[in-house]
């Protein structure tokens, strides 16, 4: 090194600078075609995070399609209750104006849900969770409220009147009310609750994904209320 240093000092000074400034060139050429690279996640960590997004992104695409069913729904309960009702009822107007409202609401809070999930905020996730429960809640209260008030004034429309239910086959007017009345509940109540939300988790997703999207809600409320 010595030796080279000394050799280029015995040349004219316009050839070291000329020497120096292609040296310079060439490290600026090199920086810009081959640019340092960035440092390369290990392969095994890399495939688990893509693993996770796609396991983020199957969840999402589930809990679409169970909110889509459960407003879906919530429609065909305020189509059997208008059925039901006599037209122009004030209990079922005031009843279909809610449902529609809530189910706008649980729409919503579903769509804040799964952007929760993809940011993985647990804590909103959750928070979420509890939200949704109440809306499913007053939302089933609503309906067995409005089969209620139904089944009342069907059994008031019936010839004979009973302290007790007659014994089965009794009365075919009677038994012909409940099942009238149970067919309305299962198209109603009972349809409503058929699909939970967050539901029960996929058997493929991880724990953490688990715990992030299907945290318990608040305490003191069941996921089938």
């Amino acid at each position: 090194m010595k030796d080279a240093i000394e050799f280029l000092l015995a040349y004219p000074t316009w050839v070291k600078v000329s020497v120096v400034t292609l040296a310079l060139a060439i490290v600026v050429l090199l920086l810009f075609t081959h640019p340092p690279s960035e440092p390369k996640q290990p392969a095994e960590h890399s495939a688990q995070q893509q693993g996770e997004f796609r396991d983020r992104d199957s969840l999402v695409a589930i809990l679409d399609e169970r909110s889509n069913q459960i407003a879906s729904n919530i429609d065909e309960a305020i189509s059997r209750l208008d059925g039901a009702s006599s037209k122009g009822s004030a209990e079922q107007e005031a009843a279909r104006a809610k449902l529609t409202k809530l189910k706008a609401d649980f729409l919503s809070l579903h769509k804040k849900h799964v952007a929760a999930i993809t940011a993985g905020d647990i804590q909103l996730t959750h928070e979420l969770n509890g939200d949704i429960h109440v809306v499913l809640s007053e939302i089933n209260s609503i309906l067995e409220s409005r089969v209620g008030q139904i089944g009342n004034k069907w059994f008031g429309g019936i010839r004979r009147r009973y302290l007790a239910a007659p014994e089965p086959g009794e009365d075919p007017e009677f038994a012909g009310v409940q099942q009238d009345i149970a067919a309305l509940r299962a198209n109603t109540v009972t349809l409503v609750k058929s699909t939970s939300y967050p539901g029960e988790p996929p058997i493929s997703i991880s724990a953490e994904l688990r715990e992030l999207a299907f945290g318990s809600p608040r305490a003191g409320q069941s996921e089938g209320a």
